[in-house]
């Protein structure tokens, strides 16, 4: 199984900053792309030489490119520490574990003994949402190919107008799993896993594969990443 074990997401919440929901500690890090870049740099290069070397070589690759030096300089830390994590947790691994976002809402909504519990008490309505947002655009895919693609050209015109709108259940909805992801709920930080990539029960993860969840959960507007994903 490629997703971390809770074990792992425990050590993974260890490293994040401290207040790394708060607002005020994001700006430090930058903007998402700002971030995505860091985290790359900093993944290639410590994977390679260690943590701590690594990511110093990073920081100073990186720091010439896309990526404004002060974001580099601001990830550095945590970045140095996240690179090996990333590494480590491609290895692990849980035969029964979970790979849908139907079993992570029964985890969400179990009291005791979940895989991965909800701490923050909002994971399952959120992941509910998420999950019927899914199914009726799959729905409105499958109409559409009967009728010319009219339902689909309406909904795309419709999402074009609900993105000019603020604090859209969409929108709140990302925020929260991001939110609660800081603050230590593992259910909402394996959501984030689901929500930003393809995770298969037959393959390894590639350690690629954590650097969009990890940089919605630093980056300033990491909640708009999470919200392009679903």
């Amino acid at each position: 199984m490629p997703l971390p074990t809770p074990e792992q997401i425990i050590e993974l919440q260890a490293l994040l900053p401290k207040g790394s929901s708060d607002p005020n500690v994001k700006k430090k890090y930058g903007k998402s792309d700002q971030v995505k870049t860091a985290l790359i740099g900093m993944l290639k290069e410590g994977i390679k030489t260690g943590a701590r070397t690594g990511a110093q070589t990073a920081l100073t690759q990186v720091s010439g490119t896309t990526a404004a030096f002060g974001t580099i300089a601001a990830v550095f830390p945590v970045g140095a520490a996240l690179a090996p994590w990333m590494g480590a947790a491609t290895i692990a691994g849980k035969a029964d574990g979970i790979y849908s976002l139907h079993d992570l809402r029964q985890n969400a909504e179990s009291s005791t003994g979940s895989y991965y519990p909800c701490s923050c008490g909002k994971c399952a309505e959120g992941l509910q949402y998420v999950i019927n947002k899914k199914e009726l655009k799959i729905g409105i895919y499958a109409v559409s190919i009967f009728t010319a693609g009219a339902p689909l050209a309406a909904t795309k015109l419709n999402s074009v107008r609900k993105s000019f709108q603020s604090d859209r259940p969409k929108e709140r909805y990302s925020k929260q799993f991001i939110e609660s992801a800081n603050n230590g709920c593992l259910n909402a930080t394996v959501a984030i896993m689901l929500l930003c990539g393809k995770w298969s029960q037959n393959e390894a993860a590639k350690k690629s594969q954590y650097i969009t969840p990890l940089t919605c959960m630093l980056a300033e507007d990491g909640w708009k990443l999470l919200k392009s994903k679903w």
